[in-house]
């Protein structure tokens, strides 16, 4: 049975949404420029993403700079491959290296 978390959506209400490991993009559709990363729980990570995007604090600086440049509704979040844990950092070079991304982001 797959394992549930409960996620906070955009109204504040909490929902059950069943976790999803893989690897993720997110892309500022404004530019094209992309962030790769991997999760065991692709949801979770979106949101925290998004939470630190918006309070200015997010870990890599060129997403940052981005996101403060463009709307929010300017950055897309899709699901590349969804794959078990123990393979995650594998499949994330790859796409790292399909993508031609540099630090994560590709300018």
């Amino acid at each position: 049975m797959a394992l549930l978390d409960f996620v906070v959506n955009r109204m504040g209400k909490r929902r059950k949404t069943q976790a999803i490991s893989g690897i993720y993009k997110i892309t500022c559709t404004a530019t094209g420029d992309c962030y790769v990363g991997k999760a065991v729980n692709i949801n979770i990570r979106w949101a925290k993403h998004r939470r630190d995007l918006r309070k200015g604090s997010h870990h890599n600086k060129q997403l940052q700079w981005l996101w403060n440049q463009y709307n929010e509704s300017d950055f897309r979040f899709e699901i590349l491959e969804k794959c078990p844990p123990p393979v995650l950092a594998k499949r994330e070079a790859a796409w790292i290296k399909v993508l031609g991304t540099t630090n994560r982001l590709r300018p």
